[in-house]
């Protein structure tokens, strides 16, 4: 989870007394786009869906199952580049004031 770069975010902020109403944004738009999630996977396949949506993807008898299953990959390969540049932040922060 993402919740060790939270202080880079506020330090980096231009304007850091708006904080709490970005985190109050991000957290509104990261459930909507989970229950969006959760109610398409219900919706596709009922009380028989994984918990793992993209299980039930994969098995699944709809001709765009594969589209589904190829943009989620790229989504995830997307991610975890995100990732990787906000948690090398405080790294090179830290290197940063080293040198």
């Amino acid at each position: 989870s993402g919740h060790a770069v939270i202080p880079s975010i506020y330090n980096s902020m231009e304007s850091p007394q708006r904080f709490e109403q970005m985190i109050s944004y991000s957290f509104v738009l990261v459930l909507t786009c989970c229950a969006t999630v959760a109610a398409s996977g219900y919706y596709m396949f009922g009380s028989t869906v994984s918990d793992q949506i993209t299980i039930s993807l994969h098995d699944a008898p709809q001709i765009d199952a594969g589209e589904a299953m190829k943009l989620l990959t790229w989504l995830m390969i997307v991610t975890v580049f995100s990732k990787f540049s906000l948690y090398m932040f405080p790294l090179a922060l830290g290197i940063e004031e080293i040198v």
